[in-house]
């Protein structure tokens, strides 16, 4: 090969790692973005649109358990199950808690929400959370 054959090649190499570098970091912070709120903190209170089978989850989740006696215990298997049924924090959340004679601010205070970075709700967070 031509010595420019070779640095044309080379060239179009670096552009290319560029290129997808370039498009990778977009990604990355179009995700941060959507992920934290027009301010730039982290929002757990993302919108969901509660329907009404996730409205009557939320009461049959909270029916097993009495307001005025709600232990940590019981809170944590209360966000356990909302984790389950995949019903997130939210306003929706919120009013359907009320709704159900409950309040979200004593559910959690009992068993409060995982730390920002582990959302996964790995074993290292629940380790803590006991």
């Amino acid at each position: 090969m031509k010595k420019n054959s070779v640095r044309t090649l080379m060239m179009a190499g670096l552009f290319m790692s560029l290129l997808v570098w370039g498009l990778a970091q977009a990604g990355d912070s179009g995700q941060a973005r959507a992920k934290n709120g027009p301010n730039g903190k982290t929002s757990d209170d993302s919108s969901q649109t509660m329907t009404a089978d996730m409205k009557a989850k939320v009461a049959s989740i909270l029916a097993r358990y009495k307001a005025a006696s709600l232990t940590a215990a019981d809170a944590r298997a209360i966000n356990d199950a909302f984790r389950a049924a995949g019903i997130r924090r939210g306003p929706g959340q919120k009013e359907a808690i009320e709704a159900a004679g409950f309040d979200p601010k004593k559910i959690s205070a009992l068993d409060p929400p995982p730390e920002p970075n582990d959302v996964s709700g790995s074993k290292a967070t629940a380790q803590k959370r006991k």
